[in-house]
């Protein structure tokens, strides 16, 4: 997500995005920088600096410093971590939707799973999973400054499942708004936040519930746990799809 709060990165101009990319970049420097230090650093006006922190929901730059000094204390994991072993996570409809999203990977011709930082991770290892059934078309991304959406402009029958805890992460969104435009691809998301941007864009979404942790402000610790118990509840119920059709 958006390490500065809730963001539609696809609404950004060029310039927003290098000054975003700039704070990102020297978030320890921001509570003891002052708004000229910020556009001198990222080669853009005061102005556009100003534009960039409403655009993010702060009143002045200073509420955007504060809150930045207030969230680089790190953020310690609940001590009840066993509980992201727990089957209450879940959702009470968790083995109907496995259900709809095997059907959907069974009629795509081309499956991708798509996540970044940890979330890519297990997007690899749920595209291992698939590939070892013999599923075809099964790949991963975790690039998201890959061209995906141009390369599935012209293919049909093609299916996402984006992996992203937030479900807010500016550059998965990014991708998301290009791959949505075409009418011959569906959408899954795997997310602890079922009101996020990615699974409202979603046609099918599969939340848990887990607590966020990030060390340093940005370096996220969350526990992939969750999903990829999800990735694995989903290979099985494709084999066990499988063995259906062959009988």
């Amino acid at each position: 997500m958006s390490i500065f709060g809730k963001l539609d990165f696809t609404s950004l101009t060029p310039t927003e995005k290098a000054i975003y990319n700039y704070l990102q970049d020297h978030i320890k420097e921001i509570p003891s920088s002052s708004i000229r230090q910020i556009s001198a650093g990222s080669y853009a006006g005061t102005a556009s600096v100003m534009r960039l922190i409403h655009k993010m929901n702060y009143k002045s730059f200073n509420d955007f410093k504060n809150f930045v000094k207030q969230t680089q204390k790190d953020n310690e994991p609940s001590s009840d971590f066993f509980n992201s072993l727990s089957i209450d996570i879940y959702p009470s409809n968790l083995l109907q939707k496995l259900e709809a999203l095997t059907e959907m990977i069974l009629h795509s011709e081309n499956i991708l799973f798509f996540g970044v930082g940890a979330s890519g991770a297990t997007a690899t290892l749920a595209t291992r999973y698939l590939a070892n059934l013999g599923v075809p078309g099964v790949f991963s991304l975790q690039d998201a400054s890959w061209p995906i959406a141009k390369q599935l402009q012209n293919v049909a029958d093609t299916l996402v499942i984006i992996l992203s805890v937030s479900g807010e992460t500016s550059e998965v969104l990014e991708a998301l708004a290009g791959m949505r435009k075409n009418a011959d691809t569906k959408i899954a998301v795997i997310t602890a936040n079922p009101s996020s941007e990615a699974a409202l864009l979603s046609d099918l979404f599969i939340s848990y519930q887990i607590n966020e942790w990030h060390v340093n402000f940005s370096n996220d610790m969350t526990s992939q746990i969750p999903a990829m118990f999800i990735s694995e509840k989903l290979a099985k119920a494709v084999y066990k799809r499988l063995k259906e059709l062959i009988k």
